[in-house]
């Protein structure tokens, strides 16, 4: 029976027991200690392992941050742009249009930041076929940051690189609806397109929709979530 202790910097002490039979014939028992110095092989086993430990726990602290890192992207994903991409299927108004996915899931989307005239207002059938013509039975990318309370997305609509909803107000088929959106792009549209007389614009002072739906007492545009 062994064991070892390191003695000191450079000496290996080993320790064992030894059994024997003595003159007499009972067993008797001698401890046998030897120092053997540490050389080169040993002071090379000796870095190895510290090199290996470092080693390991450089690669735990890697496998730590990779997993904060993957848990956090469903949070980030949650808070950030929602996409979808599907084909327009139907025109409701000028800001309403139904979108059909690549599972055949058909929804509803506002076109966030402006505001089209109503179907019975004046010019509301003009605003419902504008929208036709840049999205009926096109393929649609869509972003949104929230929804309206039918839980429809208040989405920003693109066709390639065209950006819809600045192209509505740019035609003189909405208005910029500033009272949920304070967009310096649309905001400039709108203004040019009431000095090139676009439009519903062509008009000298044209209704606005929520004017419109107050002394029609319609409800207005459901609120963000």
């Amino acid at each position: 029976m062994g064991r070892c202790s390191l003695n000191g910097s450079k000496l290996l002490t080993k320790v064992w027991t030894s059994q024997g039979v003595d003159e007499r014939g009972s067993r008797s028992y001698r401890t046998n200690v030897q120092s053997i110095e540490r050389g080169p092989r040993s002071a090379t086993i000796h870095r190895a392992r510290a090199s290996l430990g470092y080693k390991l726990g450089a690669i735990m602290t890697i496998a730590r941050f990779a997993f904060c890192v993957v848990a956090f992207l469903p949070f980030s994903a949650a808070h950030g742009d929602e996409t979808a991409e599907g084909k327009v299927t139907r025109i409701l108004d000028g800001d309403s249009i139904l979108v059909t996915d690549s599972k055949s899931v058909e929804f509803e989307v506002q076109l966030e930041g402006i505001d089209a005239p109503e179907l019975k207002q004046e010019f509301g059938k003009e605003s419902t076929e504008g929208l036709s013509k840049l999205l009926m039975d096109k393929s649609v990318r869509l972003t949104w940051k929230s929804r309206d309370n039918f839980e429809r997305p208040l989405a920003q609509a693109y066709v390639g690189d065209k950006h819809i909803n600045l192209e509505m107000i740019k035609l003189g088929l909405a208005w910029h609806f500033k009272k949920y959106n304070q967009d310096e792009v649309l905001a400039k549209a709108e203004t040019e397109a009431k000095e090139a007389k676009k439009g519903l614009w062509a008009k000298e002072s044209p209704m606005a929709p929520w004017d419109y739906r107050r002394e029609n007492k319609a409800p207005d545009k459901p609120l963000k979530k």
